[in-house]
């Protein structure tokens, strides 16, 4: 273990070293651009002769470029999304360092951020925060199941990987991700459409269209996405026919007003709505008994291919959202803005899942939830020469209504039964924070950041009943004297913390105009109450809030004319109390693991290697471990983070291969690895040595012809039909594991036109 310490500081170190040694060196590698222009000559370069594009962000809530934001932040404007194959948040999983993107539930349904080892674990519960937070155009989004719901029409996606406890503040110990949606621009009219056929009757259409009904004042853009396939699977049905498995069927449209009176106001109002139809996840439950047998029901998984499955009772996902965001952005003065935002997002979450994986009528677990949430925040920008300051105040709201039903055993009906358990989760969370960078010399800036944060979160009407399979009660949450009372709930628990967070940074820019950072940040989530598991008032537990206290040092900076764009980063966090479901058989109740430690580097590399290729590549190296941890009566303390591969690395290009007649053929691809991982923080203990998923490499390709406005594009996912999972659970309660595999390989093409 010692060595293995020593060799993870070795490599951070020397990732540093280099960064720094790298970003020094800058002026005596760039190089001559003999086509700069004579001064006062006009500077703009035609696009093919440009170096790598400095996106414009706004990862501290003020539009930067990405080479001069000193934290590690990585970020996809429109075009690069769809050149890379990002279609779903699941997808940034393999682009971004040091990040990954799971789901309990398949694909984008309730989807599990984890950024350097942080991250929401083995908590399968949609009722918990996530300590990555995540955003639509700023604002927070609390339903964890409803975060892929408005991804669409994007303007860039961008991942702040790091605790992020000022201007993000809400439950950012791993990182946000923030998606921001096209706006109307208040010029001429245009729009786009896109429509796709693939494998499996894949079919998806996406059009948009803007225009202004007040030149320069008032203009719209309105929105239409749609949807759907058969579904990648084979199921295998009780009557011994075969179909596809996995269909979807969904669909979402946003509406947005933009207005501009005066010169100094600026006024956004999007609304949205979202409708999502599919099959549930094509669960792999092999029995934990020899030759994979299910000790309980005898069933295994023999014969069936690894996207094949044997599911009795195949369930839904059903999930609709609404909501709408107001934002008012005013130039108080030359130097002063103040900006206010508000919104308000619903959401209706149906999940049936036939939890065995099998013909045999062992656990079936149905989801109901209903929510709802508000974020309001309004903040000062000051900026000078010397200064810039963020200054404001932050409230947030959400409210759950939860039904679950949980069914076990009905195959044998003498000791079958089912569990109803519902209960109303209320979270409030106050917030001041500010943020100030002061130039102390033309080259030399010094950042500080804090945010006080005030969480509660209540659990009401908190309710668990046991019945028969004929309906009969058996047990009660609520004790009762005489006969069953179906309306008696458990008393209003509550639990509240108030927590400081924020960072301080010291960030040098170079006579080459490379940038080299260190960075202390803390970063907080919020207690929370375990919501699933509980069959009495004692299982209740509230647990306490997360911190990390993080330490970065990075460098970032372009070379050969811009042809090359490099950015790095050395860290090592203090993670405590993290949040993770502790199994106590049948049942498993949220706990903390009181220590942990992680540390890594991550380097990122763009190069436009002539007018026509241009390469990518990262790599992201992560040591987590827990310091100290018991679950189950089992002591865990060095074990490996769930959901934390040590290496992982992806890279590809884009090559305009050649002109032909008035069009130009476009070559894709990427290619993404990531090493070993566990699915469980017990790793190989207590039986759980198979949830983990070996080393495995996913490549997706593009061949694309464009034309003027018109392009069409052939495209394929997973090229080499890699099989691996994405989520596994330990469910040997119920004598199996619950696997979630990835997709198989699939192609199509799309064509698309902007107008």
């Amino acid at each position: 273990m010692v060595r293995k310490s020593h060799f993870g500081a070795r490599a951070c170190h020397v990732a540093a070293a280099s960064l720094v040694a790298l970003a020094w060196a800058q002026p005596a590698l760039a190089a001559p651009d003999s086509s700069a222009p004579a001064e006062g000559a006009a500077t703009s370069v035609p696009p093919e002769t440009q170096g790598v594009e400095d996106i414009v962000v706004t990862a501290q809530r003020r539009e930067q470029t990405l080479s001069k934001v000193p934290l590690a932040v990585s970020a996809f404007d429109g075009a690069a999304l769809a050149a890379s194959g990002i279609v779903s948040v699941s997808d940034l999983g393999g682009r971004v360092p040091n990040v990954q993107v799971n789901s309990p539930f398949g694909g984008s349904n309730t989807p599990n951020f984890t950024i350097r080892g942080v991250g929401i674990a083995n908590v399968f519960d949609a009722a918990q925060s996530s300590p990555v937070g995540f955003y639509v155009d700023d604002s927070y989004i609390a339903f964890r199941p409803a975060q892929g719901a408005q991804l669409f029409d994007t303007e860039r996606v961008e991942v702040l990987r790091g605790p992020q406890g000022t201007l993000f503040g809400r439950n950012t110990t791993g990182g946000a991700v923030n998606y921001i949606t096209k706006r109307p621009g208040l010029g001429e009219a245009k729009g786009d459409f896109t429509a796709e056929y693939g494998s499996f009757n894949y079919f998806h259409v996406e059009a948009a269209g803007e225009g202004t009904l007040v030149p320069d004042k008032l203009g719209i853009r309105a929105t239409f996405n749609y949807e759907r396939s058969d579904g990648p699977y084979r199921n295998n049905n009780l009557d011994g026919t075969n179909t596809r498995f996995g269909k979807f069927d969904n669909l979402a449209g946003r509406f947005a007003l933009r207005a501009k009176p005066s010169e100094t106001v600026d006024v956004d109002l999007k609304i949205y709505g979202a409708r999502n139809r599919s099959d549930q996840v094509p669960l792999k439950d092999p029995g934990i008994g020899p030759g994979g047998v299910n000790p309980l029901t005898g069933y295994t998984r023999e014969g069936e291919g690894f996207w094949q499955f044997d599911i009795g009772q195949p369930g839904y996902v059903n999930l609709d959202t609404y909501g709408a965001l107001l934002r008012v952005s005013a130039d108080l003065s030359d130097s002063l803005k103040l900006v206010g935002m508000s919104s308000y997002d619903h959401a209706k979450y149906r999940n049936k899942l036939d939890v065995d994986g099998s013909p045999v009528d062992l656990a079936l677990v149905t989801y109901r939830a209903d929510s709802k949430a508000v974020n309001d925040e309004v903040r000062l920008v000051y900026s000078s020469e010397r200064l810039n300051l963020t200054a404001g105040a932050y409230f947030g709201w959400d409210k759950l209504d939860d039904f679950d039903t949980i069914e076990i055993f009905n195959f044998i009906p003498s000791i079958g039964s089912h569990i109803k358990h519902s209960f109303t989760q209320q979270r409030y969370s106050y917030a001041g924070f500010f943020q100030a960078d002061y130039k102390l010399t033309d080259q030399l800036t010094f950042t500080l950041g804090a945010r006080l944060t005030h969480d509660k979160v209540t659990h009401e009407r908190a309710k668990a009943d046991t019945f028969d399979v004929n309906d009969v009660p058996i047990s009660s949450s609520v004790p009762v004297v005489g006969p069953y009372d179906p309306v008696s709930v458990l008393p209003t628990r509550s639990g509240s913390s108030t927590r400081p967070t924020g960072k301080a940074v010291l960030s040098y820019e170079t006579n080459g105009g490379a940038l080299i950072y260190g960075s202390y940040s803390r970063g907080y989530r919020n207690g929370a109450f375990g919501a699933f598991g509980y069959i009495d008032a004692s299982s209740i537990l509230y647990v306490q809030p997360e911190t990390v206290n993080a330490y970065e040092l990075g460098a970032k900076g372009r070379l050969f004319n811009n042809r090359l764009s490099l950015s790095g980063a050395a860290f090592y966090y203090d993670y405590r109390n993290q949040h993770l479901e502790n199994p106590r058989s049948p049942y498993t109740f949220l706990s903390n693991a009181p220590k942990a430690r992680i540390y890594g580097f991550e380097l990122e590399a763009v190069a436009k290697v002539t007018s026509r290729l241009k390469l990518n590549a990262n790599v992201g190296y992560q040591d987590a471990k827990y310091d100290i941890l018991n679950l189950d009566n089992t002591d865990l303390s060095g074990n490996q983070m769930p959901f934390a591969p040590k290496l992982n690395l992806s890279g590809g290009f884009d090559w305009r291969a050649l002109d032909v007649g008035a069009g130009t053929i476009s070559l894709s691809s990427y290619a993404s690895y990531s090493s070993h991982q566990w699915f469980s923080p017990f790793n190989d203990k207590n039986n759980n040595g198979n949830l983990d998923q070996k080393a495995y490499v996913k490549v997706d390709a593009t061949i694309r012809y464009d034309q003027g406005p018109f392009n069409i594009q052939l495209w394929v996912r997973n090229l080499l039909n890699e099989k691996y999972h994405t989520y596994a659970l330990n469910l040997k309660s119920l004598g199996m594991d619950y696997f979630v595999p990835a997709p198989q390989r699939s192609f199509g093409v799309s064509v698309g036109y902007d107008f």
